[in-house]
C-alpha cells in the first residue's frame, strides 16, 4: 500500500537524521586535558527533527494498526479464507460424502430411467458437462442431466436479448432450447442429481452458494465475488426462498448470509427445507 511505502521513506529519513546528528557536533574546548564536546546549534535543531520524526513515524504506525483492526474486511483475499475451520470441516466433508453415497445408490434406478428418456427424447448424451467456477475461483466440471438441445450453448448470444433475469444470470421462462423431458426434469430439480457426483470429488458440497459460470463471474463485483469464498454447493437459502423468483442482488446477500452463519446445524436445516422447496416447485423454471 501507499502509505506503507511513506513509513519505509519515513524511517529511512530518520535514520539519516540520527547519522547526522552523530556526526555534527564539534570539539569546542579542551579543559583539564578532557575534550568537551559541544554541539553546534545546527545539531539541536537536527536532534529536534529527529525526535519529532520518530514520534510521529510510532504515532502513524499505531494509527495505521487501529484503523486496520476496525475497518470491515473488504480484500476479496480475505474472504476467500470463509467457511468452517477444524472438526466441522471434517464432518461437514464427512457427511457429504456419505449422504451423496447413500442418494446414487438410492437413486441410481431413478437415474438411469432418467437417462434414458433423455436419450430417448433428443439426440445428444444424457449428461451434459459444464465448465463452473467453484471455491476461491477454481474452475471444475459440473454434471447435468442434458435438459436442452445440443446447439444450447451456440445460440445462447442470439436469445440475450430475452434475458429475463437480472445481473450477469441468463434466464427466460420459455427457454426455447429446453427439451420435452427437460423442462420436466428442471420443474421437478431431478436434472441437478448427477452433482452428487462432484459432491462425491470434492468440487461441490450438499450445502452452499450454487457454481457460477465463467462468463458470469467475469460480471462479477468485488463484493459478489465474495460468494466464492467456499464450496459451491446443491442447494442453499437461495433453493429453499424462492429460486429464480428472487432478483440476482437478493441471491448474493442470502449466499453472504449462509457464509457469514454457515454451522452444521445451518446446513441440516436447509437440507430439510430443500425437500419441500423441491416437492413444490417453488421458483423452479
Amino acid at each position: 500500500m501507499n502509505w506503507r511505502k511513506s513509513l519505509i521513506s519515513e524511517k529511512l529519513g530518520i535514520l539519516v537524521l540520527i547519522w547526522l546528528l552523530t556526526i555534527s557536533p564539534s570539539l569546542a574546548s579542551v579543559c583539564d586535558g578532557q575534550a568537551i564536546l559541544v554541539p553546534e546549534p545546527g545539531s539541536i535543531l537536527t536532534l529536534g527533527l529527529g525526535a519529532g520524526g520518530v514520534i510521529g513515524y510510532l504515532m502513524r504506525r499505531k494509527r495505521f494498526s487501529q484503523q486496520e483492526k476496525e475497518e470491515p474486511v473488504e480484500d476479496e483475499e480475505e474472504w476467500q479464507e470463509a467457511g468452517l475451520k477444524g472438526w466441522r470441516a471434517v464432518a461437514k466433508r464427512a457427511i457429504d460424502i456419505v449422504l451423496s453415497l447413500f442418494a446414487l445408490i438410492v437413486l441410481s434406478p431413478l437415474m438411469l430411467l432418467i437417462a434414458l428418456a433423455v436419450k430417448l427424447d433428443s439426440p445428444g448424451p444424457a449428461i451434459f458437462k459444464q465448465a463452473r467456477i467453484g471455491k476461491k475461483g477454481k474452475p471444475f466440471t459440473f454434471y447435468k442431466f442434458r435438459s436442452m438441445h445440443q446447439n444450447a450453448e451456440e445460440i445462447r448470444a442470439s436469445l440475450m436479448h430475452l434475458n429475463e433475469a437480472d445481473g450477469p444470470v441468463f434466464k427466460i421462462k420459455q427457454d426455447p432450447r429446453i427439451t420435452r423431458v427437460g423442462r420436466i426434469l428442471r420443474k421437478t430439480s431431478l436434472d441437478e442429481l448427477p452433482q452428487f457426483f462432484n459432491v462425491l470429488k470434492g468440487d461441490m458440497s450438499l450445502v452452499g452458494p450454487r457454481p457460477p459460470l465463467p462468463c458470469e463471474v467475469e460480471r462479477y463485483t468485488k463484493y459478489q465475488r465474495r460468494r466464492l469464498s467456499v464450496t459451491p454447493g446443491i442447494t442453499c437459502i437461495w433453493q429453499i426462498s424462492g429460486r429464480s423468483d428472487v432478483t440476482f442482488d437478493r441471491w448474493v446477500e442470502m449466499d453472504l448470509e449462509y457464509i457469514r452463519n454457515q454451522s452444521l446445524l445451518t446446513d441440516a436445516i436447509i437440507l430439510l427445507k430443500t425437500i419441500p422447496a423441491v416437492l413444490l416447485q417453488r421458483g423452479a423454471r
